[in-house]
């Protein structure tokens, strides 16, 4: 997957080189993608990630002015983006046709995961396997290994046991069989 920099972060990162001692910026991109394919300036994150965590946060507040569609935000997301979030919320019982938050999005909100992870959790616990729902929301929230990133490291013992033939990380077919031993 590529992620594209704007002309802002690229020309900060090259006035960082050399500040302290001599320096160059190299890019690895022509300047014709510079001029025509970067964006100007970076999109600020409310406007590129999910809303549904942050429209369920307004919603458990319970204040009765707070209409999140019109909610003054600083950097204010489209307004397809707030309804895509409302939308989601209410696909998963988080908040019932008038918009309203339910007992169960109350209980989401109260969860520090994405409300689509809190759902499951508490879909989870009802069916009796929340430990096996635990381990996947915890594989699915974060972004750390358990190897080392140097292949030349030694592999810490109690880690062995999740590697495969090939001394890659095998994720679920291993970890989540093993935690029922």
């Amino acid at each position: 997957m590529l992620l594209y920099i704007s002309r802002v972060q690229a020309d900060q990162r090259a006035g960082r080189a050399g500040r302290t001692c001599p320096g160059k910026c190299y890019r690895l991109y022509p300047s014709s993608m510079y001029s025509g394919e970067l964006l100007e300036a970076t999109v600020p994150e409310i406007q590129r990630s999910s809303l549904a965590g942050s429209v369920l946060y307004l919603k458990s507040l319970d204040l009765p002015d707070i209409y999140v569609l019109q909610f003054d935000f600083l950097d204010p997301p489209s307004p397809l983006s707030l309804e895509d979030a409302l939308k989601q919320l209410y696909l998963i019982d988080a908040i019932d046709e008038n918009g309203s938050i339910t007992e169960v999005g109350q209980l989401m909100a109260e969860l520090p995961l994405e409300p689509s992870l809190a759902r499951t959790l508490i879909a989870t616990n009802e069916f009796g396997c929340l430990p096996e729902a635990l381990t996947v929301a915890a594989m699915l929230s974060t972004d750390t290994f358990l190897l080392p990133s140097n292949r030349n490291e030694p592999v810490p013992e109690g880690n062995c046991r999740f590697l495969s033939e090939n001394r890659r990380f095998s994720t679920g077919e291993l970890v989540i069989p093993f935690l029922h031993q």
